[in-house]
């Protein structure tokens, strides 16, 4: 069996030079979704929650959960910098559905490339970021007088962007699902969009806080951050948080079929190194496997084809 036809590992090849992975296991159940998957369901449960509750609260979730420009003015509000970005508008559909669309597109192949946990923190930083750098903004330019409210994970999913584009700049992508370019051009019209929008400050779109997430985007990709190093032990952060979320939230293994051959004095002796390297990959994404895991991964590979033939 070849290291990809692993349940853990099953993925399809795009043919732009990454692997894309379908995020779960065949009946594993809500436990079994990627992180990504994860934050779109609930992302959508929060909406159907403002929703339901809209009329009953008098809009006081979606009020309560916003951030507000002046948050500063009352401390105690400051979830509301990580809380807005699960929030969206009750008006229309679009604007989740919009969200959701890019989250789908371009957030699992970031999810791939750096791991469940470390995308989740990557995003919520993002997005943090992003707030403060739109409160920032709207407070200068109200003159100390700011009534504005942020929702939408734009600000997340703008760092999202940004990061895949310097990943992967010449991966095809199709602007508005019609007009095909490279991914380095679709985000240098998304930033150059959102200036012009920032300068004009024209409709109620946020265009500070799309480029707070662009600018948080291309940090992390041009200091080589890793986000849940920074979060607290009990949060899951760092290399090795015991007894943290991290242990509650991390997948388990999947069960292995042991065969006899398995024990035969021709077995491949290193077959339980290439499933742990398999399931740090699931973890933490493939950019943390050192030269020497990645020279285990590649020869094992080399050798199950091999034997298939």
């Amino acid at each position: 069996m070849g290291i990809y036809d692993r349940d853990y590992e099953r993925s399809y090849d795009t043919g732009s030079g990454w692997r894309d992975g379908g995020g779960g296991g065949v009946g594993g159940g809500f436990a079994s979704w990627s992180a990504n998957s994860k934050l779109i369901a609930a992302m959508v449960g929060v909406f159907l929650l403002q929703v339901l509750l809209e009329r009953p609260l008098n809009g006081q979730l979606t009020d309560q959960l916003s951030l507000r420009a002046d948050w500063w003015r009352e401390p105690w509000r400051l979830y509301s910098v990580a809380t807005y970005a699960m929030l969206h508008s009750t008006q229309t559909l679009y604007h989740l559905l919009f969200n959701g669309i890019a989250l789908f597109f371009f957030g699992r192949v970031i999810e791939m490339r750096v791991g469940g946990r470390e995308y989740l923190a990557f995003f919520f930083a993002a997005a943090i970021f992003a707030g403060l750098a739109w409160s920032g903004v709207e407070t200068i330019a109200a003159q100390g007088r700011p009534q504005a409210l942020l929702l939408g994970a734009s600000g997340g999913i703008a760092g999202v962007l940004v990061l895949f584009a310097l990943n992967y700049p010449h991966v095809q992508v199709y602007l508005m699902g019609v007009l095909p370019v490279p991914a380095w051009l679709m985000a240098v019209l998304f930033i150059a969009q959102d200036m012009f929008g920032a300068v004009g400050r024209s409709g109620n779109v946020a265009y500070t806080a799309h480029l707070g997430g662009a600018l948080f985007g291309f940090l992390y990709y041009r200091f080589g951050w890793r986000v849940s190093n920074w979060l607290p032990g009990w949060l899951g952060g760092g290399a090795s948080a015991p007894a943290s979320l991290k242990s509650l939230l991390k997948r388990k293994p999947k069960l292995r079929v042991h065969r006899e051959d398995d024990d035969a004095p021709g077995a491949d002796p290193a077959e339980g190194r290439v499933d742990e390297i398999l399931r740090k990959i699931q973890a933490e994404g493939q950019a943390s496997l050192t030269r020497d895991e990645q020279r285990i991964l590649e020869q094992a590979s080399r050798r199950y084809q091999q034997r298939r033939r």
